[in-house]
């Protein structure tokens, strides 16, 4: 499931760099998709620390 987060939120942070947000809506989801992009990367950084120790 985070591997699936991760992809959507990059795909739609890559389609807002080759086009820019221009209305309202397209904005506020490439700023859910960068704030679930950092929840992923939180999640599997949390992840891997309660796995080594």
């Amino acid at each position: 499931m985070l591997t699936f987060l991760f992809i959507l939120s990059v795909l739609v942070i890559a389609a807002s760099v080759v086009r820019r947000p221009v209305l309202l809506w397209q904005r506020a989801v490439l700023v859910a998709a960068v704030i679930t992009l950092l929840a992923v990367c939180v999640a599997w950084a949390i992840g891997y620390v309660l796995q080594s120790s």
